[in-house]
């Protein structure tokens, strides 16, 4: 009886320490992938990741926004980007401040 539940709760600590390197796995490779994604695709999931509930919050979008930086970041000129992407640019520029302004709630 004491080694059934010796062995019980070794298999536990198993399992979690399993989930814990799946969902690492996970996070490594969608990020990877995530990281790749044209512009609007990046955009699209980051929408829908805002309205997603999760442990953390605003952790996983500060680093999705970090990878849509790095995207306009590597445009030759950002008033070109602009100038041909209007509505887009307002929506990148009001979800920016809703996230600013949340964060700051947030935070204090």
């Amino acid at each position: 009886m004491i080694c059934f539940r010796l062995l019980f709760h070794q298999t536990n600590e198993v399992t979690i320490l399993l989930h814990i390197i799946l969902i690492g796995i996970v996070a490594i490779v969608g990020g990877s992938i995530y990281f790749v994604l044209p512009l609007a695709v990046q955009l699209i999931l980051f929408a829908i990741n805002a309205i997603v509930p999760d442990p953390i919050p605003y952790l996983d979008e500060i680093i999705m926004v970090g990878g849509i930086l790095s995207k306009l970041k590597k445009l030759d000129d950002i008033e070109d980007f602009i100038s041909e992407h209007k509505v887009l640019f307002c929506i990148i520029a009001v979800g920016i401040v809703i996230l600013l302004v949340q964060f700051l709630r947030w935070i204090f």
